[in-house]
């Protein structure tokens, strides 16, 4: 039997994703959360924050205001953290934000 291939996660927000997560070299390129069997309370947060990206930052000039980026920063951070401990079995998570 082949070694298992260690998975990466990227995770960073864009438009037209509902979800920060992204999977190179998979079937799965813009995989739902649920995809990595993640609770359903880190699933949904995963979705806000992605949402909370697209409603406040805009390509041509950036977060429309300063506590949106504040909360951004601070909520994908404690996201990842979450993410990490979840998915460390199988896959590593870099984050591209």
């Amino acid at each position: 039997m082949p070694p298992q291939t260690r998975r990466t996660i990227r995770f960073f927000a864009d438009w037209g994703a509902d979800s920060p997560l992204w999977e190179s070299g998979t079937d799965f390129y813009l995989p739902a959360p649920e995809d990595y069997g993640l609770p359903t309370s880190l699933s949904d947060r995963l979705r806000a924050w992605a949402s909370h990206w697209t409603e406040h930052h805009h390509w041509d000039t950036g977060w429309d205001d300063p506590r949106a980026a504040e909360y951004s920063q601070k909520e994908g951070d404690e996201l990842l953290d979450a993410l990490r401990t979840h998915v460390a079995p199988f896959a590593d998570v870099i984050d591209e934000r």
